[in-house]
């Protein structure tokens, strides 16, 4: 009776009542979430407080005893600070309700879960919390919104928009359908970043069924294959092509920061008396937020973090560099609280500070990354060394933190992360002090991790070891952000074009079998070979073929060298040198023709042929006025000459000036 009650009452909640966020209440508490920072070119110039008022005034979380929940003893709540009030905390907490009344029911007897129901529900109620605080703060906000639409979606088609397990795996083409129209409507309804266009690009709105098809994996039901997805996103895509033009599709990603350019940065005078104002601020190493802008480009340059691990995180948890990060390695002893003497007598070149990374965007819970410290070497001479930037750090702001573990490495005079629009505002003014604002728009502070990359790149560094310094999780994301530079790709280029293809598809050879032209360039392409290379070919080929044969030619034989500008050819021999005299030809010569040109007609061509009178031709074809000729044995760097036409009368007979039982060997 019970289980007959439980499934039916599952039954009419995911066919009949879709949750309501006017009326769903609140079943737990949500992350904080960080107050927006929104400052302008005035507030960029105010100081809080004097620097060495900074402390750490952040404390972490006391998670209390464990709790007993249902007979079981089970961790303390997460630590939320306010309620959760969105739709998708009420449907996860409605979907965790109603998978609890189906595990009363179905299998084996003896597999059901029999327990009260309250307690039941108690229990997965913890573990549907547990989870939903494992989310990433910034996926929960995608998911939120995402969950807003599909609801308005399922909402608009009549059904209800908690989909069992059963009908994804029952009626897939059902919810692909709701997830399309999900897509579509999140193309026309999204606000896109560039406000001179009506419509977001197609791959932001196909984030939102994915975050749908990610919140119900979460709930242990797989939705369908996202292949009506992947081509509605196409025809949006050539759809959004011809409203905005061809390149419209191209992201737009920042470009590189360089070194020189971090030099002229920091090389702005910033002393007390310099009358210098970027961003409504004295450009003076007096003013707290200029210092620590100076320091931190330095850092930044040679480390690759990302702006989000210096900044405020908007779950308000630490997800920034902290003074904990930051450990001293002087005299080879390592330290994690130096004093200022020992600051003072760091050497340079052997002495250096260590920075662990903190979490981050692709390391959550700091387990990948977190463990290896980026080295940092003291050099003072270097105006940009990062090592002599953090030791500044230390020195003005570092010996009045009382709590290395929460006070930001990086933060403003009160002790608090500085935001992102800050320090992002305050990078574009100081580029546009020194570049102009058009220059300055193309920077970002994800500049500088491109920025290391591309010159890794540029230095030689391989791709897996530039991932692992910058830090990248899978090689896709350092293509995109390591770029090549122009001198670069123009050498490449013109290495490339000096190389030689010798390859032919073995289904082309029936079509060559038999062409002198192909013959020739595959002759060609032979005498490129080096001549060792040859011999340990032809070598390991005898070996193989004759086991019995000497591995190692005679001692003291030496190969014959190949002449640059006359290579050996199987099928041309060498010229030979016997004296001979060249005389007019009288009428047309026929195709196929031993002739010669004479040394006249190229003066400036080295000849090595007919005791320096001329260079052997062939003939190729004849009229009595012109003749295509080939060069028979001279070479250019190994390749051979190209067939060219001259006057037939230019052709001359070769004819030997003694007879030939009177010449020597």
């Amino acid at each position: 009776m019970a289980v007959g009650l439980c499934a039916e009452l599952l039954h009419r909640a995911l066919s009949t009542r879709p949750p309501s966020s006017a009326s769903a209440t609140p079943l737990r508490a949500a992350p904080p979430t960080a107050p927006a920072a929104r400052e302008d070119a005035e507030g960029l110039a105010h100081c809080l407080t004097p620097a060495r008022t900074l402390l750490g005034k952040r404390r972490l979380h006391n998670p209390g005893p464990s709790r007993l929940v249902a007979g079981l003893r089970m961790p303390p709540a997460p630590p939320w600070a306010e309620a959760q009030s969105s739709s998708l905390a009420a449907a996860s907490s409605e979907y965790a309700r109603l998978r609890t009344l189906a595990l009363a029911e179905g299998g084996e007897p003896g597999m059901a879960i029999r327990t009260e129901l309250t307690d039941a529900m108690t229990v997965a109620g913890v573990i549907d919390e547990t989870i939903f605080f494992g989310i990433n703060a910034n996926t929960l906000n995608t998911d939120v919104r995402a969950w807003d639409m599909w609801e308005r979606v399922c909402r608009s088609q009549g059904t209800s928009p908690l989909r069992s397990a059963a009908e994804a795996r029952d009626f897939p083409e059902r919810n692909a359908h709701l997830l399309a129209c999900l897509l579509l409507h999140a193309f026309a309804v999204g606000r896109p970043r560039d406000r001179s266009r009506a419509f977001i690009k197609p791959r932001s709105a196909l984030a939102y069924p994915l975050a749908i098809v990610r919140i119900f994996a979460r709930w242990g039901v797989t939705m369908p294959s996202y292949k009506v997805l992947k081509a509605a996103v196409a025809g949006l895509s050539r759809a959004y092509l011809s409203y905005y033009g061809p390149y419209s599709l191209a992201p737009r990603r920042a470009e590189p920061m360089k070194f020189s350019m971090v030099r002229e940065l920091f090389a702005i005078p910033a002393t007390d008396t310099s009358t210098v104002c970027i961003g409504g601020l004295p450009w003076s190493d007096a003013d707290h937020h200029v210092f620590m802008f100076r320091r931190l480009i330095c850092v930044m340059m040679v480390t690759a973090f990302r702006l989000g691990e210096i900044v405020r995180h908007q779950s308000g948890e630490i997800m920034f560099l902290t003074f904990e990060s930051l450990t001293w390695v002087i005299g080879g002893v390592a330290i994690s609280h130096p004093t200022a003497a020992q600051l003072a007598a760091m050497r340079p070149g052997v002495d250096g500070a260590r920075l662990a990374p903190p979490r981050s965007k692709p390391d959550q819970t700091g387990e990948i990354h977190c463990p290896f410290s980026v080295v940092l070497t003291f050099h003072p001479d270097d105006p940009i060394n990062a090592a002599a930037a953090l030791r500044d750090l230390e020195l003005r702001v570092g010996r009045f933190v009382t709590n290395r573990s929460t006070t930001p490495l990086f933060a403003d005079a009160a002790g608090e992360p500085y935001t992102h629009h800050f320090l992002h505002s305050l990078l574009r003014a100081a580029l546009a002090h020194l570049y102009g604002t058009a220059v300055a728009s193309l920077y970002s502070f994800h500049s500088f991790r491109s920025g290391l990359a591309s010159a890794l790149h540029a230095a030689g560094v391989d791709d897996g070891m530039i991932q692992l310094i910058c830090r990248w999780m899978c090689p896709e994301s350092l293509h995109v952000y390591r770029r090549m530079g122009v001198a670069e790709h123009e050498s490449l280029i013109r290495k490339a074009s000096g190389c030689h293809v010798d390859c032919t598809q073995s289904v082309n050879v029936p079509t060559v079998v038999g062409d002198q032209h192909m013959a020739a360039l595959t002759s060609e392409f032979s005498q490129l070979k080096a001549a060792a290379e040859i011999q340990a070919y032809e070598q390991a080929l005898r070996v193989a073929t004759d086991p019995f044969s000497p591995r190692d030619p005679p001692r003291g034989a030496r190969p014959a060298a190949l002449s640059p500008t006359r290579a050996a050819s199987p099928e041309m021999p060498e010229p030979v040198d016997h004296p001979v005299t060249l005389e007019p030809i009288k009428e047309t010569p026929r195709p196929g023709a031993e002739l010669a040109v004479g040394r006249h007609m190229w003066p400036d061509y080295p000849c090595d042929e007919l005791n320096g009178l001329g260079w052997k031709v062939l003939v190729l074809s004849a009229t009595p006025a012109t003749a295509t000729i080939r060069f028979t044995h001279a070479r250019l760097r190994g390749r051979r000459y190209e067939d060219t036409q001259v006057q037939t009368s230019s052709l001359l007979l070769i004819k030997p000036l003694y007879p030939l039982d009177q010449q020597g060997p």
